[in-house]
């Protein structure tokens, strides 16, 4: 642990013919990747066509990417609009997952909707490699020294160069990983949510299969649960835990543009847990 408190990361992975890779942009590649092959298995297995997969899976990221970026520039708009070439620098950081996931679940709905697709179907399964993405992009922020929060002495804390701390926190050493406690969360919610998707295909609705195994005293317990998983389960799951985290993480950034008393992102996301919370709670199967 020792080694955390003093090692200072790179941001620069190497260099090749002048040009700088960044870890920012390995982990980012490695988080597409891997949700990729996620989410293409995961969807094949329900039968979704493979043309149907690539073009979701196309689509939603790059609207979500563009989107993680537009959001991010609003944080600090008059910087961009002085110096507007570093907008597309994204390889020093500056995601909002917030705006990505905004963007992506609109071009998931269009898609969706034009082809005719089951989008529920999509929605319980996108949160299994969106957490994956998420957990192994998160890495990048580390090296790119960002997403920290307030001055602690706990132990999971982190040492911050002082070109990179805050002015008024510039004689503090130790700041709050919190894209280390949303890495340890997000897991705890991949695990929940995979039990969730091992239970779906257990005792399949849609087939009409119920599990053998299942005792009759636990048959409506076990209905009931089904068919919250059916209606978009997962997806809200995923929409409710994640936004509560990112609300709760909040307090603890430092130089968030507040609106009243909560910050920007945390009025963005009691928003989004409040408009899909109605949507689900009122739509039938």
């Amino acid at each position: 642990m020792n080694f955390f408190y003093t090692f200072i990361p790179n941001k620069i992975l190497f260099t090749i013919f002048n040009i700088n890779i960044y870890w920012y942009g390995l982990f980012i590649f490695l988080g597409v990747l891997f949700g990729f092959i996620v989410f293409y298995s995961l969807l094949k297995k329900e039968k979704v066509e493979s043309k149907n997969i690539y073009d979701i899976f196309f689509y939603t990221l790059i609207c979500g990417f563009l989107g993680a970026r537009f959001a991010y520039l609003f944080y600090d708009l008059d910087y961009y609009i002085k110096t507007p070439v570093e907008i597309f620098k994204f390889w020093n950081g500056g995601m909002s997952i917030i705006g990505g996931i905004i963007f992506g679940f609109t071009s998931l709905y269009i898609i969706c909707k034009k082809r005719k697709i089951d989008l529920i179907k999509i929605l319980n399964i996108m949160p299994i490699p969106l957490l994956i993405g998420q957990i192994i992009g998160r890495f990048g922020n580390y090296f790119n020294q960002e997403l920290f929060g307030l001055p602690t002495s706990f132990f999971l804390k982190i040492p911050i160069e002082k070109i990179n701390r805050p002015i008024q926190y510039a004689d503090s050493e130790f700041f709050t990983p919190l894209f280390l406690y949303e890495i340890i969360f997000n897991i705890i919610l991949l695990i929940i949510l995979l039990i969730l998707h091992k239970l779906k295909n257990k005792n399949n609705l849609e087939n009409g299969v119920i599990s053998k195994e299942i005792k009759l005293k636990d048959f409506r317990k076990k209905m009931s649960s089904l068919v919250f998983i059916e209606k978009g389960g997962m997806f809200f799951v995923y929409i409710n835990y994640y936004f509560v985290l990112r609300f709760i993480l909040e307090f603890f950034r430092i130089g968030e543009p507040k609106i009243l008393f909560f910050t920007l992102n945390q009025v963005i996301s009691l928003t989004i847990i409040l408009s899909f919370d109605v949507y689900f709670l009122t739509r039938k199967k």
